[in-house]
């Protein structure tokens, strides 16, 4: 299954300097990887970024956009209880 496609890029995926530094560095060490924000509570709520390919996305997922050269997804459930400010201080 593929993710859908929800909204510009530009609208709902932001990063800091820092964060775009970090991503470079994980790139140049690691290759190319991705973000993804889960649509549990707790501890199942923590976005993580995973090499790419090593999370199995499906309809339940949402391209956010880009950071850094990096893709970014988010549970739909997720993308549509949080604002796009919201999400990207996540």
């Amino acid at each position: 299954m593929e993710p859908t496609q929800d909204a510009p890029a530009a609208e709902r995926a932001t990063a800091t300097p820092a964060a775009l530094a970090a991503l470079a560095r994980l790139r140049e060490r690691r290759g190319e990887v991705m973000l993804y924000q889960p649509g549990g509570c707790c501890d199942g709520s923590v976005p993580v970024c995973l090499e790419q390919g090593d999370l199995r996305l499906g309809d339940g997922d949402v391209l956010l956009g880009s950071v850094g050269g990096c893709p970014v997804y988010a549970d739909v459930t997720r993308s549509r209880v949080f604002s796009p400010a919201e999400l990207a201080r996540m």
